[in-house]
């Protein structure tokens, strides 16, 4: 979600206390496969991907800016996108929805009962049964996050900050976490490019002591489906932690849907 979709106007993490190495993760059997699943301990073993894809988006109001992700093991990326899609296919075969294949999905609008044209009697709102129909929606889609392999969703928020205040306060932490396990990681960032504080973020890291690869990979989320993922994961965590009075029916969402969730965590 950008800035402008944010209704009303930092990824949480574990402790270092708790989280000793600070960077959790998946082994490369993953959960859904036999002897497979997460390190409930968070802490990374040599089966872990070098490199972790992290897609990013962002919510919050005025109050409080938040940042949710899905960290993508390179090696789980094809398998995450696969289900992705076969969530898509569900939704666009599902006439009560009118949800076309190539309409972009934002928690935003599917809480507040706004799909693909709902309104189908001019002059009018969504009826009850409409927007539970949208609203669950954003619960598959959840769901469909939690049961991929190798990728672990998270979230981050700053009370009375900015996106951009947020987003460097983040790549610091993902620095120092992949820098402790010398591990590196790419951010896919939905924007059009010209979001250059997000960018300087990147820059200001040490060049010899950098594992953030890169400038940011911006690209909107329309064209990429694990971003809109994290439009789900980014605005059902805000709603965890701020959340509107209209929305409290998503209050404890985050934290049913995605279990093994990090998060949210202050920055």
């Amino acid at each position: 979600m950008r800035i402008s979709d944010r209704e009303g106007s930092a990824p949480p993490f574990p402790s270092s206390d708790d989280n000793p190495q600070g960077l959790p993760s998946r082994r490369i059997a993953y959960a859904n496969q036999p002897g497979g699943g997460a390190d409930p301990s968070g802490s990374t073993t040599r089966e872990d991907s070098p490199v972790s894809l992290y897609y990013l988006d962002d919510s919050g109001d005025s109050r409080m800016a938040v940042a949710g992700w899905l960290r993508v093991d390179v090696r789980a990326w094809r398998d995450a996108e696969r289900m992705w899609k076969a969530l898509r296919g569900e939704l666009h075969a599902d006439p009560d929805l009118n949800i076309q294949a190539d309409d972009t999905l934002h928690a935003v609008n599917l809480a507040g009962g706004r799909g693909r044209p709902l309104h189908t009697i001019p002059g009018r709102g969504p009826t009850d049964a409409e927007k539970t129909r949208f609203r669950n929606v954003i619960q598959r889609g959840l769901r469909t996050v939690a049961a991929m392999p190798g990728v672990t969703a998270g979230a981050a928020y700053r009370a009375g900050a900015t996106r951009e205040e947020l987003y460097t306060a983040l790549v610091m932490e993902l620095n120092r976490r992949h820098r402790t396990v010398d591990s590196f990681a790419m951010l896919c960032v939905d924007g059009n490019g010209t979001e250059h504080t997000l960018r300087e973020a990147h820059r200001r890291l040490p060049h010899s002591d950098r594992h953030i690869i890169e400038d940011p990979f911006f690209a909107p989320a329309r064209g990429k489906h694990l971003l809109q993922a994290a439009d789900f994961v980014a605005y059902t965590a805000f709603q965890s932690v701020v959340g509107h009075t209209r929305r409290d029916f998503m209050k404890g969402w985050f934290a049913e849907l995605l279990p093994a969730a990090e998060g949210p965590i202050a920055l």
